[in-house]
């Protein structure tokens, strides 16, 4: 099934603030990250956050705990269905950080997701290519548009409430220990240490030749 996407209708000559932001490795920018702390610490009441490959690196983490430890409620909707079967096997070993620090974990279960976006406090947005990954964060060229107009926010956060949250499994501690045994758990970890092992060497082995390499021609 082929569904339309949505859309918001707003009245004529309504104005909303957007930027653009990138993340570009060879170029040393990182707005889409800045726009992400931004988010995390200046949140005051929720933060939704709808990625396909969520896996964030220890600055995120430390970005998401505080923001918690300051009352922000957090809900992240990740993919059910996945088309890189080893990414999904990481994803769900952090689910017990996750709900230990009292984070709200959605599976979306009726396609594959590749939606990347994140609202904060029904304020502001930012959507396009980010994923909440550190491939994302230091070794990858992506583009978002930061929107900040509270309708468009308030609209967006209710679609995804209506069309993916109530197509999506609401993941807790019982649901995770009635589907996990010690093989499962064992499969998992391997994935997540093959995966961040994986992104050590993009971030900080590739990017760094390449920069070099950069520099030399520039």
């Amino acid at each position: 099934k082929i569904e339309t996407a949505p859309t918001f209708n707003f009245p004529k000559g309504d104005i909303s603030l957007v930027r653009m932001r990138r993340n570009d490795w060879v170029r040393w920018k990182d707005e889409i990250s800045l726009s992400y702390m931004e988010l995390f610490q200046g949140a005051k009441s929720q933060i939704t956050i709808l990625s396909s490959y969520f896996l964030p690196g220890r600055v995120f983490r430390k970005a998401i705990r505080n923001a918690r430890k300051r009352g922000v409620e957090i809900t992240v909707i990740v993919a059910g269905i996945s088309d890189v079967k080893i990414a999904k096997m990481a994803e769900r070993f952090m689910y017990e950080w996750l709900l230990s620090n009292g984070i709200k974990i959605y599976e979306y279960n009726r396609t594959v997701l590749h939606g990347k976006l994140a609202i904060c406090d029904d304020e502001w947005i930012t959507l396009g290519s980010f994923n909440v990954n550190d491939i994302s964060t230091y070794a990858s060229v992506e583009l978002n548009l930061d929107v900040k107009k509270p309708e468009f926010a308030r609209e967006l956060r209710r679609h995804l409430e209506q069309n993916v949250i109530n197509h999506s499994t609401l993941i807790t501690d019982s649901y995770r220990a009635n589907r996990t045994n010690a093989l499962k758990r064992l499969l998992q970890w391997s994935a997540f240490a093959t995966i961040r092992t994986l992104i050590y060497f993009f971030t900080f082995y590739f990017k760094r030749i390449v920069r070099t390499e950069v520099k030399k021609t520039d």
